[in-house]
């Protein structure tokens, strides 16, 4: 599992979470997406509850909500492995043989 991080907004002391919705982490406390200018979750810096038609307008295709499931599930594995490597953990552990 990915651990908390401390939110990057010098006004805020909340904790950040990884999102399997946004595939990102999120603040706790203020709802700062790290990293992000906007989501499909609809969050957005400069529009809150914007950020999906933001997307939209600027020409990101978004897909179906399978496609969506599919894109939230390959950002949290990414995510999980990232964090392994980072932490030097092996990131074959809980796999099988053929997984692996």
């Amino acid at each position: 599992m990915i651990e908390p991080q401390v939110c990057d907004l010098p006004d805020c002391d909340g904790e950040t979470t990884f999102s399997e919705n946004c595939g990102a982490y999120v603040c706790m406390v203020c709802d700062k997406h790290i990293g992000l200018t906007r989501c499909y979750c609809g969050w957005s810096e400069t529009s809150p509850g914007n950020g999906r038609s933001e997307l939209i307008e600027m020409g990101e295709t978004i897909g179906d909500a399978e496609t969506e499931i599919a894109r939230d599930r390959f950002a949290v594995e990414f995510a999980e492995r990232q964090h392994a490597y980072d932490t030097g953990a092996d990131i074959t552990d809980g796999l099988t043989d053929e997984e692996k």
